[in-house]
């Protein structure tokens, strides 16, 4: 059987906490526009570069596009979508700290990173859909992940 070839993305979803009041809960999304005019809200995060872990890049991902110190949980969401040869590992996290003015970036396909209402991004493209859904309904469960110090199998 062949080796499975496929980029590793790391993204990190960031949700407001509840303030009491009801009012609808945000999240920090990134809005990219491709070439063709299509436009699309995801969250953020990126490639995860040679021997450096999901987590570490899920890290820095925010950092260099959000200008967001974080600290990340565990794994909420995995899509794998072989046909695109890409697999996506996005984990909770927690703002670390002040937020500063996104820094300039070099990613020409990211239009802005901000924060949205959850339900604002209702009947947006918003990728992947079925996460937005599954965020709607209740905090998602956490898969612990471990660094790179911890031996497998």
């Amino acid at each position: 059987m062949p080796a499975r070839l496929a980029v590793l993305v790391a993204r990190v979803v960031l949700l407001s906490p509840p303030d009491g009041t009801g009012r609808d809960r945000e999240i920090l999304v990134a809005r990219h526009r491709h070439e063709g005019g299509e436009e699309f809200w995801c969250l953020p995060g990126g490639k995860v570069d040679e021997g450096e872990t999901a987590a570490t890049a899920a890290v820095r991902e925010l950092r260099e596009e959000a200008g967001i110190e974080v600290e990340v949980g565990g794994v909420v969401w995995v899509q794998d979508r072989p046909e695109a040869g890409r697999m996506e590992l996005v984990y909770a996290g927690r703002v670390l700290g002040p937020v500063a003015n996104p820094p300039p970036h070099d990613d020409k396909h990211l239009v802005e990173v901000a924060w949205r209402p959850l339900s604002g991004l209702v009947g947006e493209d918003f990728r992947p859909a079925p996460l937005l859904a599954a965020l709607l309904d209740e905090p998602l469960p956490q898969v612990p992940h471990s660094g790179a110090d911890v031996e497998g199998c």
